[in-house]
């Protein structure tokens, strides 16, 4: 999925706007925040029978949430230098929206939620945040495969509108059924 997303090797143009270097960065990134969450969401009960100390669950998911975290402080970060470098080849009359400072609030918001025991509404507000940085690479993604798309003079075709609003209505209902399924799954790590 990272290589159709990202293309981390290759010179050619990729469904996700990001620079060639930035892309392996990005796909190095990925991975290790996927192997945090799977070692914090399944290792504690396994390593708390096996050793049987009590509070070694709750290190190791405090342990991975907190190396989480700062791996995705760690990315905002990167990308917003970035898109600062790529700010100063093109001028602006208004100053940009500060997103990398929003970004980091939110991370550090749904940490913080997570910390202070509201892990439903932590995940929940993870869950809407996904979503909304998820609604904003689509039309770069469509535009990726039908180059025009959205653009002022460009002849109307109806194939990437439909195509836009199908993957819109994918997004939403995987983020609805993630949001449902932290309801019912009754995990003991999402509200501890």
């Amino acid at each position: 999925m990272l290589h159709l997303l990202l293309a981390p090797g290759k010179a050619g143009p990729r469904l996700l706007p990001i620079e060639a270097r930035s892309a392996a960065w990005a796909t190095r990134g990925t991975l290790l925040l996927v192997s945090l969450l799977v070692v914090g969401w399944f290792m504690p009960e396994a390593m708390e029978r096996l050793s049987g100390l009590r509070a070694l669950p709750d290190a190791i998911r405090l342990a991975t949430a907190t190396l989480a975290t700062a791996l995705v402080l760690f990315g905002i970060a990167r990308t917003g230098a970035a898109a600062k470098q790529r700010r100063r080849r093109r001028s602006r009359r208004l100053p940009p929206f500060p997103k990398t400072f929003f970004a980091s609030a939110v991370v550090l918001a749904i940490y913080l939620l997570w910390l202070g025991g509201a892990g439903k509404l932590a995940f929940t507000l993870a869950v809407i945040i996904v979503y909304a940085g998820t609604e904003s690479v689509l039309r770069p993604m469509v535009r990726f495969f039908w180059p025009g798309f959205g653009q002022a003079g460009a002849e109307f075709r109806v194939l990437p509108g439909l195509v836009l609003r199908v993957a819109r209505l994918c997004v939403a209902c995987i983020g609805f059924v993630a949001v449902m399924a932290l309801g019912t799954c009754g995990h003991a790590d999402v509200d501890e």
